[in-house]
């Protein structure tokens, strides 16, 4: 009966001790899946926020040319590639303040953000928003109504390029530093996982692997013993020249006839 409680306790330590093994395992494959989707997320979103300026430079080069043109297939052509980067920015606009569960983006924000982007009076939204309003005008505009001294073409050739530009560049650095910290702090988890196998380790090897050991080790000796005893009568009388005592055969009488 002994022997069973102990084989049972042991099974129930290493039943343990394998389980957490796998939930540590699942935890650090399931961490890094986390990773990986992360930086996907991340990477997408700074991109999105860089690609911002660009479409800036390129609504206010398009507007130069529905400026000075007189050809009207260009003023069109032209006009056609403001309106679309128009679409193209408050798009990217819209995924930025609030995320998209289609693209896989999430929604990122934390102080520095909500001052960059929803200040009251620089802010990066309300700026963003009298860029597109003025690139609006010009894109509604006839061919030859505006020339190159215009508010609406002086707003977006001088605004985006010194105020609105380095504004975005300090958003995409913050996102950026989001994404460093996410790392940072995955990394720490994936520590602190890898410490915890460690320590598991330890407790099997003490709790779990040692006495199974030594439970070999007493049942190896105990048939050690069982063996050596068996085999000391059989070696006794061997070293004395005795041999087991057999049943005598009966001699054969003869009856006078």
């Amino acid at each position: 009966m002994e022997n069973v409680k102990t084989v049972r306790l042991l099974r129930i330590r290493y039943i343990v001790g394998l389980g957490l093994i796998a939930l540590l395992v699942t935890g650090s494959y399931l961490t890094k899946q986390r990773v990986i989707a992360d930086q996907r997320n991340f990477a997408e979103l700074i991109n999105l926020a860089g690609h911002q300026s660009g479409l800036a430079h390129r609504i206010a080069y398009f507007s130069l040319e529905m400026i000075t043109t007189d050809n009207d297939e260009n003023f069109q052509n032209a006009r056609g590639q403001v309106g679309r980067t128009i679409t193209k920015m408050e798009q990217a606009q819209e995924t930025l303040l609030n995320g998209s569960v289609a693209r896989g983006i999430p929604l990122i924000r934390n102080e520095n953000l909500q001052a960059l982007y929803f200040d009251e009076s620089v802010g990066l939204n309300i700026t963003l928003e009298r860029f597109l309003k003025n690139a609006e005008a010009v894109y509604r505009s006839d061919i030859g109504a505006l020339g190159t001294d215009s508010y609406e073409f002086v707003y977006l050739t001088t605004y985006g390029s010194n105020i609105l530009e380095p504004m975005m560049d300090s958003a995409v650095a913050e996102y950026q530093k989001i994404s460093r910290e996410s790392i940072l702090r995955i990394e720490k988890f994936e520590l602190s996982i890898w410490l915890g196998a460690l320590l598991l380790l330890m407790f099997e090897a003490l709790f779990i692997f040692r006495p199974l050991e030594n439970r070999i080790r007493n049942v190896i000796s105990r048939l050690q013993a069982r063996l050596a005893s068996s085999n000391r009568p059989v070696s006794n009388l061997s070293r004395h020249g005795k041999r087991p005592n057999r049943r005598a055969k009966p001699k054969a009488s003869f009856s006078p006839l």
